[in-house]
Order: structure tokens, then sequence, then C-alpha cells
């Protein structure tokens, strides 16, 4: 039926025939439409980086049906892109930073419409810095020298941070990092010595963001590092096998006197080009403490030394402690480098111990000791040399003493003798002729007078032999002549 007034006519009859008929109007209004309800859905809010969002009319509302839906961008930055504008869902991209207004058509079939809007606002990234956290290692003891830092639980709203670790400038310089581990989560450390590792983790996000925060490892001492024992052999530790290692430490155990299995092997590494260093300990049993340090190096050196170093596979250089323990007699220091005794003033190593003795090396000497009885041995052997020399020039003298040999002296001769005045100038000493024609001995004289048949008397020789001129002493002058004043006197 369409919009109008509509007339019908009822006619009814009976079995008889008759009838009777009635008339009735119908009256067709215009509908009753009204406009459809837009609804663009609510506000909308968003941060970069994300440039796109959906727009959502589907609770848009009419009596009878909504025919069509349009959006459009009334307000707001170019650029944005509406897909799928005549749904009534759409999406929107290339949202840039602003406030944006879309606006939502609706359109029934008797052509009303209804329209709404929907605000928009797209602000700057809130990026927020990320955080740093570092789960620190335990305590570790040597010999146990790898240890980690683990930063993994770092954090960022984003995600996608970048590690870097760097060492603290009061941390040991040994130690390395493994498998570049610094630019990693988790730090890896190698080859640490005793001391206490700081490491400072930064990390940093994709804005260039970042935040620290630091961790620490702490390396305590070997507790029998003065029990363990240094042997190095001349062999190239690329040279040794592990066969050639169980065979060296079996020997070892025979000289020691211990059982298989109670030399624990430290370390095994190159201690020069040309040699290896073993670093070891002996077990005393399960629960004890290990062997002495010291009296095992003392008694392994000695018996090498007993066997001529030729028992071993290889020949040692050195067997010593690791720690330096010389006592140095309580006058000195251990140089850890030489492994000497570095003597206090005043005191000096007992040379005859060190070179004869047990080798070691100490300070028994005192220096003021030592000079006063090296003093006292110069003066005795000077003494002991110059009583040697005496004895022997007092010897000599007497061998070579000979008789005195005489000469007469003609009438002419004597009455030549004079006595000379004193020279002041120094007299020259006269050398005695050894041989002489004119000189005869007692015997020769006593020979000739006998052959001559000329005898002599006892008081003639006597006056012969007297010396003419008087006698003088030794070292003294000629008599001088009495001036005429100590005459008168």
């Amino acid at each position: 039926m369409q919009e109008g007034d509509y007339t019908f006519q009822l006619t009814v009859t009976d079995s008889s025939g008759q009838q009777d008929t009635s008339h009735v109007t119908v009256i067709v209004q215009p509908e009753n439409n009204k406009a459809p309800v837009a609804n663009a859905g609510p506000e909308k809010e968003l941060t970069l980086p994300v440039d796109r969002t959906t727009l959502d009319g589907s609770k848009s509302s009419d009596d009878q049906r909504i025919a069509t839906y349009r959006w459009t961008k009334t307000s707001g930055p170019d650029g944005v892109k509406i897909e799928n504008a005549d749904s009534a869902i759409a999406t929107v991209t290339g949202l840039e930073v602003g406030t944006y207004t879309f606006t939502l058509t609706v359109t029934d079939e008797r052509n009303l419409e209804n329209s709404n809007t929907v605000t928009v606002i797209v602000r700057e990234e809130k990026d927020q810095p990320p955080v740093a956290r570092v789960i620190s290692s335990p305590p570790i003891s040597l010999p146990v020298r790898t240890a980690s830092l683990d930063g993994s639980h770092s954090i960022d709203d984003k995600g996608g941070i970048s590690y870097l670790w760097t060492r603290d400038d009061s941390s040991p310089a040994a130690g390395d990092v493994l498998n570049n581990s610094d630019h990693q989560a988790v730090l890896f450390l190698g080859n640490m010595v005793e001391g206490k590792y700081r490491f400072r983790l930064t990390v940093t996000d994709s804005k260039g963001q970042s935040n620290s925060d630091s961790g620490t490892v702490e390396v305590k001492a070997d507790p029998w590092e003065r029990d363990l024992v240094e042997l190095v052999l001349e062999v190239p530790v690329s040279q040794v096998s592990q066969r050639q290692r169980d065979l060296l430490l079996r020997q070892v155990e025979v000289l020691l006197g211990v059982l298989d299995g109670d030399i624990i092997v430290r370390e095994i590494n190159a201690f020069n080009e040309h040699s290896t260093r073993l670093v070891f300990l002996v077990s005393a049993g399960p629960g004890r403490p290990p062997l002495s340090g010291r009296s095992v190096a003392l008694g392994l050196r000695n018996k090498l030394r007993k066997q001529k170093n030729d028992f071993l596979i290889y020949k040692a250089r050195r067997v010593d402690t690791v720690i330096c323990q010389l006592n140095c007699s309580g006058h000195g220091d251990c140089d850890p480098f030489s492994r000497r005794c570095i003597c206090h003033p005043f005191w000096m190593e007992n040379f005859i111990r060190a070179q004869l003795g047990d080798a070691e090396s100490n300070c028994e000497w005192s220096v003021l000791y030592v000079t006063i009885a090296s003093f006292m041995i110069v003066v005795a052997t000077a003494t002991l040399v110059w009583a040697v020399f005496c004895c022997c020039s007092r010897r000599k003298s007497r061998v070579r003493r000979s008789k005195s040999r005489y000469k007469i002296l003609e009438a002419e001769e004597r009455d030549s003798l004079e006595l000379q005045p004193p020279r002041t100038a120094r007299l020259k000493p006269v050398t005695t002729p050894t041989s002489s024609a004119l000189m005869r001995s007692d015997s020769d004289l006593d020979s000739e007078d006998v052959q001559g048949g000329d005898l002599w008397t006892e008081q003639e020789r006597g006056q012969l032999l007297r010396p003419q001129n008087g006698s003088l002493r030794n070292g003294q002058g000629p008599p001088r002549p009495k001036k005429q004043r100590e005459e008168l006197l």
C-alpha cells in the first residue's frame, strides 16, 4: 500500500440469496521516519612512534537502517590517509604530533543523515630511560680464575638496549674479558688474580638514553698458597703431553715417598719460551691440610741433587715454593722475584753456608763483626808473613857469613895513610873487594912465613896487626885536634 485513502466494500449473502453491503475506508499516511544517530566513538590519544589508529562508527543507530557511512578529516596536520572511509570502521595512517578531528556522517534510506566528530591527539614519544641492573658474582678463591657478572636483568620500556662493561680504575689490571662479552648482557672474565674487581655496566636505548650500575667480583687468595711448590722443567710446554705429565707426577711421587694421587696439580703453563712451570701441592690425606710447601721443596731439591737430576724425564731447573718463604735469619726480607734475601743494614749473607751448605740465602753475618774479623785476619796474616820473612833473612845471613881477611901494610903504605878530616857531604860506602892479590888470609900468611923460614913472634904479630891510627867504634868519626884554648884550660 502506498500513501493515500483506500475504501473497501464488504458484501455478504445468505443461503436464501439475501445480501447486505458495508464500506470501510483505510487511510495510508506517510511513514513516521526519524533521522539516524551518528556515533564516531570516544576521543583517542596516541604517542609516537605509533602513527595509526582506527575510527569506529559501528555504534551509530537509526529507527530503520543506516544506508551509508562517510568519514572525513575536518582539522589537524596534513598528510593523513583514511582507509575504508565509507565503512563503519575506518583506519587512519600517517599521523603526526598534533590534534586531529574526524567527522562521521551517516544517512538512512530516507536520506536523513546525522554527523558526529571524534578527536585524536598524537603526542611526542614518552620514552623512559633504561634501567641497568647488575647481579654480582659471589666471591671466589684461587686457583679458580673465572667469574661472571649478569646484566641481563636490565630493562627498557621500548626494548632494544645495548650493553657496555668498563673496568674500574681501582680494579687489578690482570684478568681477561672472554669472547668479547664486554658488549653483551653477561660479562665473562678469566685469568683473574687476587683482588677485588669492579665493573660498571652502561645500558643505552634506541634514543640514546642510558643508565649505569656496578658489580663486583672478589677473588680471594688460595688458602693453601704457602704450600704450593713450583717445579721448572727444561722443556717447552707445547711438547709436554698428558702421558708425559702423568709419568712426571709418578716420578715426583716416588722421590717424595707419597702415595699415587697425593700430588694435586694446580697449574701447568709456560715459564718462558724453553721451559715449563708446574705448580702442585702434596696432600696429607682426607680431611687433613697439605704438606708444608717449604719442606716438600727442600726434600725434592735434596733428592734431585742426590740423583744428579737424572731421575725425572725432564731436567729440573728450579724447585721452590711459589711464595718466597726464606726467613733470612730474621735480619732481612725475601725478594719474591730473585728468591734471595735482601739483608737489612749492617747485615750480610753467610756465603760459606750459601755456597757449601744448604745453598739457602741468608743474612747471618753482621757487617761490623765481619769487618773486625777481617781486619784481625789481615793483621795476623801480615804478622805471620813478617815473622817468616825475618826468620828466612836471619838464616840466610848466617850462611853467607865468612872469615875476616887481613892485609899486611908496607912501610911506605903506612906512611901514606893519614887521617882525613870528616867531610860534610854524605860519605859513599866503599865496596870491599871480594878478592885481591894483596889480601891474604891468616892461613896464607902463616904458610908463607913458614915457607920463607921467617918466623914471627906473637908480640911482633900483634904490633903488625894493631891499627896504627888507633881504633874507632862503629859510627864514630876521627878524633879532632885540640885547640890552643882547650890546651890552656
